[in-house]
Formats: C-alpha cells, structure tokens, sequence
C-alpha cells in the first residue's frame, strides 16, 4: 500500500494494536470503518488516492442499480477484509502485539551450553563409577 490510504493505516495502527491487545477489535472496526469510508470512497479503486476535495458519496443505496449495489457490496467487503488481515499482521510483526506467553517462552529458552538434557548411563559406567570394583579391576590388571 501507498500513499493517502497507507498514511492514514499507519495512524490508525496504534490504535489497533491496543484495541486488539485487549480485545476489543470488534468495537474498534466500525468506528474505524465509518471513518475509512468517509476519506476514501468504495468507487475510488483501492490502487489510487482520492484527490484532495474528495467528499463521501451521498448517494444512497436506493438510487443505485442492482449490479451497482452487488458491486459496491463486493468491494466494501474485500476492501475491508483486506485492512483487516494488513492490521493484524502489522501488529503482530511490528512488535506492539502483546503476547501473553512471552515471558513463559523465554523462561523454557535456555542455551545449550549451559545445560544438557540429563543422560541414562550405560551399564558399563554404572558398575565402573563403583571405587571397589574399579580397585579390584585395577589390582587384577596389575598382576
């Protein structure tokens, strides 16, 4: 995305980055939508910017045809369908998502330089970690 409609996503996303942190996007999406529509009409392609003196399409949905009608209902939920999925991903890969299993994470995360999963011994270290056996070995080889 670029130009007017980037700009005025990119205000909006602190936003929805809160609402989303505490769940409230359903209540933040129709405030936001009324919004949208209002600076960047559903006839304007989602490709350009409005011109400057852009003003909401007051016509009502009763003056418009049955295709025109389908087609604006077509765009108005791919459009928004699209804004929705560019927010969730910029929030969730910008860093201003809240993850709520962050901490837990990072507490299971440890270098394996520091510590290796404990390891079964075989048998044969077993009965060798025993001195007595080792000595009496050792004296055996010894003679």
């Amino acid at each position: 995305m670029r130009g007017k409609r980037a700009e005025y996503l990119y205000t909006e996303l602190e936003g929805y980055c809160n609402a989303s942190a505490a769940g409230a996007t359903r209540e933040w999406y129709p405030k936001f939508f009324a919004m949208y529509w209002v600076k960047f009409p559903w006839a304007i392609p989602f490709n350009q910017d409005p011109p400057d003196d852009v003003k909401e399409d007051t016509r009502a949905d009763s003056s418009l045809s049955d295709d025109e009608k389908a087609g604006k209902k077509k765009i108005v939920k791919d459009t928004e369908a699209k804004i929705k999925r560019w927010f969730n991903y910029q929030c969730t890969h910008s860093g201003n998502a809240v993850n709520p299993w962050s901490k837990w994470i990072r507490s299971q995360l440890k270098p394996v330089e520091e510590e290796h999963r404990p390891r079964r011994l075989h048998d044969y270290q077993v009965y060798m970690q025993d001195e007595g056996k080792n000595a009496a070995i050792n004296a055996e080889d010894r003679a």
